[in-house]
């Protein structure tokens, strides 16, 4: 899991990369729009059923392999038909909505490769959630993995025919994971793609659960995309969301090691936070968690923060005003990352309506601030929004898990330690002269990761456990150096 990610998210940054470079700034923002517009469909379309497969597969699997492969059936068919008819109905009856959210030069043929990839955004979500929800952790790392290595390839071909082509070559990617994974799932329990039959129990169960999630994704996923249109349909709008587009995509390399420790402890943590898990064991998880992404965060934003201008010139002197939208954009992913525990403790704990109430504030404020700042402020405007929105979201929740106690209280100290942290970050990279701040890059960040395994001791006995074997030994000696030196 670990190798997967580190060789995966670079990946996928390089065909960002590639693509950018060969379309340029207009046409990837038309790019950075259909693939916006295909997560919204896909989430939108998935009933918030994947989030209900990863829940379910990891809560009864293990303890009852019946019934937990019959809850895996009935949400891949229940979400794979409507995902069909809905997507079939949009491509027919495009020249009715399109308008609201292309520009007016995007042809037909892009509209159905959007679509088309909306539904296998979706597909491969339900299968990513099932192998997360039995553990099964090389293999989605491998689909991951398979989809980032087809992507890649493909687009190096594929992106000389414009925009239409790069999509394409998204579109062939996500289909080679795709049918390997599904492969995989069938030679290891077959039961859970066969169609489940009638069973209205585990149908309203999954439901009842996943509503919540449906009605946060209907109402708050069209949000971003509306955010997207917004700025695309402005004067030289392709343009600028175009450099909007590479600083969001490169902003995920502050989450690369995070979303490690995300994928691999959120299954433990809605097992034990069930009916049969053990209370103890689940604090013990949430401390964990929050002082792994704390330590995989902070360190790692700080060098890309201080290094951006230098990072951004692998995209091409069309895209060199990019950095500037970065350090927002950074900050908001730095935020999410830290704050990822909080969603999945909500989810574990079935509290699902109230994330939704978040969730909605949160969209509510990014379209008043887009709304603001777009027209004047064009992309950066947008970048801020994003973030200001970001941080409503995770301050709110954290009080919420705190109030009801769902979430212990030691956790208010480390968050908003990291928040201050990420906040004086963002505040010297804007202002601090480009020498000072390149010189600063690396002796700060090394200083900043050593400061938290020494403040945190636990955490260097965590964080060599989550490393695969061949790398624990020389981990567990630099970490107990780093401890336990004067």
């Amino acid at each position: 899991m670990f190798a997967g990610t580190l060789l995966s998210k670079p990946i996928q940054l390089l065909t960002n990369v590639i693509l950018a470079r060969v379309l340029g700034p207009s046409k990837y923002g038309v790019m950075g729009l259909a693939t916006s517009m295909a997560v919204t469909l896909s989430l939108v379309a998935s009933l918030g059923l994947g989030d209900a497969m990863t829940k379910f597969v990891a809560e009864y699997y293990r303890r009852d392999e019946k019934r937990g492969s019959r809850y895996a059936s009935v949400i891949m068919w229940a979400s794979v038909v409507f995902a069909t008819l809905l997507f079939t109905t949009l491509f027919l009856t495009q020249e009715y909505w399109r308008a609201f959210v292309f520009p007016a030069e995007v042809s037909s043929r892009l509209i159905g490769l959007c679509v088309f990839l909306a539904f296998l955004n979706l597909v491969f979500a339900l299968l990513s959630g099932v192998f997360a929800g039995l553990q099964l952790f090389k293999e989605l790392t491998i689909l991951s993995l398979l989809q980032a290595v087809s992507m890649a390839l493909l687009a190096l071909f594929l992106a000389f025919y414009s925009t239409e082509g790069a999509l394409l070559a998204y579109v062939c990617g996500a289909g080679v994971s795709i049918i390997w994974g599904v492969m995989k799932l069938w030679q290891f329990d077959r039961r859970m793609l066969l169609p489940p039959g009638l069973h209205f129990f585990e149908l309203r169960t999954v439901i009842y659960f996943s509503a919540p999630i449906w009605i946060g994704y209907f109402v708050l996923s069209p949000v971003v995309t509306y955010a997207y249109a917004l700025l695309a349909n402005r004067p030289n709008g392709t343009f600028e969301l175009g450099l909007f587009s590479t600083a969001i995509g490169l902003r995920t390399i502050v989450t690369i090691l995070p979303g490690v420790v995300g994928i691999v402890i959120s299954p433990a943590i809605i097992q034990e936070a069930g009916n049969h898990g053990q209370h103890a064991a689940y604090e013990t998880l949430l401390k964990k968690s929050f002082l792994s992404l704390l330590f995989l965060t902070l360190p790692l934003f700080v060098l890309f923060m201080f290094l951006a201008d230098f990072v951004f010139l692998i995209y091409g002197r069309a895209f060199g005003g990019a950095y500037r939208l970065f350090a927002p954009l950074a900050a908001s992913a730095a935020i999410g990352a830290i704050g990822a525990p909080l969603i999945v403790v909500m989810t574990a704990r079935n509290r699902t309506w109230w994330s939704l109430g978040f969730g909605i504030v949160k969209s509510v404020i990014l379209v008043l601030l887009a709304l603001l700042l777009v027209p004047s402020h064009l992309s950066m405007g947008l970048s801020w929004a994003f973030l200001v929105s970001e941080t409503c979201f995770y301050l709110i929740a954290i009080e919420f898990c705190i109030g009801i106690g769902i979430l212990p209280r030691s956790v208010r100290k480390v968050f908003y330690s990291a928040g201050l942290a990420v906040g004086v970050t963002l505040l010297l990279a804007m202002t601090l002269p480009n020498v000072v701040r390149w010189i600063a890059a690396v002796p700060v960040s090394t200083g900043l990761a050593v400061f938290l395994v020494r403040w945190y001791p636990s955490l260097g006995t965590w964080l060599s456990e989550s490393l695969p074997n061949p790398l624990r030994l020389r981990a567990q000696t630099i970490l107990g150096f780093i401890t336990n030196s004067a």
